[in-house]
């Protein structure tokens, strides 16, 4: 009797291990934040403000000429950019900023502008709660016309995390936790749309075709000259 309850007990152990090393989102879900898998972990620990983080960006994509996509780890559970990945991270793709020497023009209905001033949250230079940040990803990707100012399609979409020069980038890891919300529930809605199935039933070919109409960009910006509009709503 003694042997049959120690081996159920080790039964419940073995199982509860193994549950615990199961991510916790399928793959298909963990890889929407990448759009290229040739990647670099960018260590924020090291870089501390906003300026020497896209200093450090501009580098290695400018300077030295490197093709792989920075990425963070964030650890969803924590609400932390951390730097190493686990079964509660999602890897986030971060957009160099254009070379100096490229003339480049954005379509500024495409970008998403959250700019975190003190402990102001202006979304497109309206004043609003941290809980709306999710809200405003699902208008901008999947806005059809709806709303003035944001894109009229799913693809080519992007956001970007604006702040002072030398403000620590972790500021900014309550608004990326509901980035990472709203842009999942975004994906979700538009993956049952056009495929009719949730996004961990893709196949292989069907999430090809599917991150290829919808992807995550993300990019920080510096200005200490912003005026925003305090309108709220």
């Amino acid at each position: 009797m003694r042997r049959f309850y120690l081996i159920s007990f080790i039964t419940f152990i073995l199982i509860l291990a193994i549950n615990s090393c199961k991510p916790s989102v399928c793959e298909n879900k963990r890889n929407l934040f990448l759009v290229s898998e040739n990647v670099k972990m960018i260590n924020f620990a090291s870089l501390k403000s906003m300026k020497r983080t896209i200093k450090y960006l501009e580098n290695i994509a400018c300077k030295n000429s490197e093709t792989a996509l920075p990425i963070i780890y964030f650890d969803s559970k924590k609400s932390k950019i951390v730097d190493h990945a686990s079964r509660n991270t999602f890897s986030l793709g971060i957009e160099p900023p254009p070379c100096g020497n490229i003339d480049f023009e954005y379509d500024f209905d495409k970008i998403l502008e959250i700019n975190l001033d003190g402990n102001n949250i202006l979304i497109e230079g309206k004043l609003m709660p941290l809980d709306s940040v999710a809200q405003y990803v699902y208008y901008q990707y999947l806005n059809y016309g709806k709303r003035k100012g944001f894109s009229d399609m799913p693809d080519g979409n992007g956001m970007w995390l604006i702040t002072k020069m030398k403000r620590p980038i972790s500021d900014f890891e309550p608004i990326i936790a509901e980035l990472i919300k709203g842009y999942i529930q975004t994906a979700e809605d538009f993956c049952e749309a056009i495929f009719d199935k949730k996004i961990c039933e893709l196949s292989e070919d069907e999430y090809i075709k599917f991150k290829n109409r919808i992807q995550f960009h993300l990019a920080f910006k510096y200005s200490d000259d912003l005026k925003p509009i305090l309108i709220s709503g």
